[in-house]
């Protein structure tokens, strides 16, 4: 799949998924799908915790991947707490800034399904 087809089927989560949880299994789908073994992770991190410090986290990047990177996105509707979806990826090469802008849209389709569902955003929710 090319990189604008890719942007593409992240961009139609938000019209098509009903509720956070599908949005989130949907975007592991697809980044799976296409990248190979990868974590998503949704979490509510208090003031000036890491989120290294997430078990989940921390035992991927403990996978003898050559490359183990993990993007980050916040997850903002209205006035709620913003949260964090992060992306694991395991890899052979570096994956450049384009990883960064297919995460950083799949945390904006996850605001819209947040929106429009009405619905509080999960915490520590996960699709390992």
């Amino acid at each position: 799949m090319s990189e604008k087809q890719f942007l593409s089927e992240i961009g139609r989560i938000g019209w098509t998924k009903k509720d956070a949880e599908s949005a989130i299994a949907e975007i592991k789908a697809l980044f799976s799908s296409e990248l190979g073994e990868t974590v998503v992770l949704v979490r509510n991190p208090r003031a000036g915790e890491s989120l290294f410090k997430d078990a989940s986290i921390a035992a991927f990047l403990d996978k003898p991947f050559p490359v183990r990177s993990v993007y980050t996105s916040r997850v903002a509707v209205g006035e709620r707490n913003p949260a964090i979806l992060a992306v694991c990826v395991g890899s052979d090469c570096t994956l450049g800034p384009f990883l960064q802008q297919a995460v950083d849209l799949a945390a904006i389709q996850l605001a819209i399904v947040l929106s429009r569902s009405r619905g509080d955003l999960p915490v520590q929710v996960e699709a390992a």
